[in-house]
């Protein structure tokens, strides 16, 4: 199955149809490609991206030079020059950040986001990254975000995705509105990669 424009106004009801209509296709490509493809695995995945993107209204990092100018050389973010800190803000359904990161989904992708870090925002990209952030890259460091939520373990994802307790209490909130939608529309079906049609149109 696949996540609906229907579903998506359940789960985001804050979100702009034009929004949710832009951003459909890409977001079931994710889920697809990363297993997050069972109910409880899309909820704390659309949950911890629901508040980064404040459902579906912004995928770039909010702030100034001079607080971006505070991240330009933080070691745990991979910055090393001028500049870096809002080069390398967040971006993307997970808003990826640092210098760091960005090389690593540079890497895996095949796609300059060093160089284009602006190509992180875009509908494509901000999901592929973050689906690979949270389910992949996680994983490589010995944390299975996937089958923590199969656990309904949102804590542990959060403190995994955030480094800390910062909007806890809106994905909480997001994740226990959306879990029994998710769960009465998908049941036991799991998330699968659309076919793809024979004829173009």
């Amino acid at each position: 199955m696949q996540l609906t424009e229907a579903i998506l106004q359940k789960i985001y009801p804050k979100a702009k149809l034009a929004n949710i209509r832009t951003h459909l296709p890409y977001i079931n490509e994710a889920l697809a490609k990363y297993e997050i493809n069972n109910y409880m695995r899309v909820a704390a995945f659309m949950a911890v991206v629901g508040n980064e993107t404040g459902q579906l209204a912004a995928f770039t990092e909010i702030g100034n030079s001079a607080y971006f100018a505070k991240y330009d050389t933080n070691k745990g973010l991979g910055n090393t020059q001028p500049g870096d800190g809002e080069r390398f803000k967040g971006r993307g359904a997970i808003q990826l950040t640092g210098r760091a990161n960005y090389t690593l989904a540079a890497k895996h992708f095949g796609v300059d986001f060093v160089n284009k870090p602006e190509l992180v925002a875009e509908p494509q990209y901000a999901w592929l990254t973050a689906g690979w952030y949270y389910a992949k890259l996680w994983k490589q460091y010995g944390w299975d975000l996937n089958a923590y939520a199969d656990k309904g373990d949102l804590l542990t994802i959060q403190k995994r995705v955030n480094g800390g307790m910062i909007g806890w209490e809106n994905r909480k909130a997001l994740y226990d509105a959306m879990l029994p939608i998710l769960r009465q529309e998908m049941g036991t079906q799991v998330i699968t990669q659309k076919k793809k049609s024979l004829t173009t149109s």
